[in-house]
């Protein structure tokens, strides 16, 4: 099962809050495998997108963090398995 996060229910702050963390990545102009792990440049990016979930469906998670922390390293490990 695939979940999309209803863009209407995201409110004008968490998108702007994705904006910039996007902008800001952007900017440093970087390359991202995805097989970084936790140290991803991309992190407050995935760190702000995980915020909204959460906050619709924290899905078993405790926190945004461990949200983000445990598809940081999913990521990084399927990365990973394709290129064996």
């Amino acid at each position: 099962m695939v979940k999309v996060i209803d863009i209407k229910k995201v409110s004008q702050i968490e998108a702007e809050s994705v904006v910039s963390a996007f902008e800001r990545l952007n900017n440093l102009n970087v390359t991202v495998s995805g097989a970084e792990g936790l140290t991803s440049p991309r992190r407050q990016l995935d760190e702000e997108i995980a915020k909204i979930i959460f906050s619709k469906d924290n899905l078993g998670f405790n926190s945004s963090t461990e949200m983000t922390n445990f598809f940081e390293l999913f990521l990084a490990d399927l990365v990973e398995d394709r290129r064996l």
